[in-house]
């Protein structure tokens, strides 16, 4: 009877023991799988195709390409105190390839979209110093690369796709050439209520797109301000060479290109930094007097870029989307 007893607790135990390695192996597989993130077979072409179209549709998210690009009638209000005055300096570019890389983790989509675009940089300047006319005009080309980071949360599992998914959050845009001689620290945008926003790390500072993240306290409030307000933006860049660089923010374009609008941004500061200099640049202005969603284009170019006809374009851009209040 005793033998007997035993070989059941020995079962009893074998079996619970298995019992457990399956419960235990069950919840790995649904929580940490490798396999359920960086795995784009485990979401449907039709999936990823709406919410690609779900993306570009989105006021906030593709109203940077209009801004990234610009043309030689945009309001330009600059200072010119130069031996060599750029009148008119403007950047048009073409996108010319584009990329989504999905990476699938629960319910959530994160989407990693890359842009390659040819641009043309445009300088109208004076060969003869400040106070005359422009006599001369540069042309240079350049390659450049940008990056956002989208989040989608899945909302229903209807048979259309559409329905199922929806923008969470956007990252700021960031990119620029291909140079380690200058690059973008940090970027501080200060609001007229006096709230602020600083960013160091543009691909993982991410601004909700819907309401209940930001109540969850998860991402950063959306940027917004009214007609009226003024906006403070200050950049801080690393750069190899002590010259003042140049500095521009476009912003205030629409779907069609329509109300861009471009400044200038003042050198305020420049201290040695290793083998470089790290620099500050800022400026007061007001976004404009259009309601809607709207992206703000930080470029910033080195001095060589602009007054060297022979120099490469060195360049690096951030991008930040903002909402103007009724």
């Amino acid at each position: 009877m005793k033998t007997k007893m035993n070989l059941l607790k020995r079962s009893f135990v074998l079996l619970a023991f298995i019992g457990l390695t399956f419960l235990v192996t069950d919840c790995s597989d649904s929580v940490t799988n490798p396999a359920s993130i960086n795995n784009q077979s485990n979401l449907p072409t039709m999936d990823k195709e709406a919410i690609k179209t779900i993306a570009e549709q989105d006021s906030a998210v593709s109203s940077f390409d209009q801004n990234y690009t610009e043309n030689q009638t945009d309001n330009f209000l600059s200072k010119t105190g130069s031996e060599i005055a750029p009148f008119f300096v403007w950047q048009h570019v073409i996108q010319t390839d584009k990329s989504y890389d999905f990476n699938v983790v629960g319910d959530s989509v994160y989407v990693k979209v890359t842009k390659t675009f040819q641009g043309v940089l445009n300088i109208i300047a004076s060969t003869q110093g400040p106070g005359t006319k422009p006599d001369t005009i540069v042309t240079k080309n350049f390659n450049s690369v940008m990056v956002r980071q989208l989040l989608f949360q899945r909302i229903d599992s209807t048979d259309n796709p559409f329905d199922n998914w929806k923008l969470e959050g956007i990252s700021l845009v960031s990119g620029g050439t291909t140079t380690d001689n200058f690059i973008i620290n940090k970027l501080t945008v200060t609001l007229s209520d006096t709230s602020n926003f600083e960013i160091t790390s543009p691909e993982d500072y991410f601004i909700s797109r819907g309401d209940k993240w930001y109540k969850w306290n998860k991402w950063h409030h959306f940027p917004e301000c009214g007609t009226r307000d003024s906006v403070t933006v200050s950049v801080e860049v690393y750069s190899a060479y002590a010259d003042t660089d140049f500095v521009s923010i476009t912003y205030g374009a629409n779907f069609f290109g329509l109300h861009r609008n471009k400044i200038k941004l003042e050198l305020v500061s420049s201290t040695s930094s290793g083998s470089g200099f790290t620099k500050v640049y800022q400026r007061t202005f007001r976004f404009g007097k259009y309601h809607g969603y709207y992206h703000a284009v930080l470029n910033a170019f080195t001095r060589q870029s602009i007054y060297d006809d022979a120099a490469p374009v060195e360049s690096k851009s951030w991008g930040f989307p903002y909402k103007v209040r009724d």
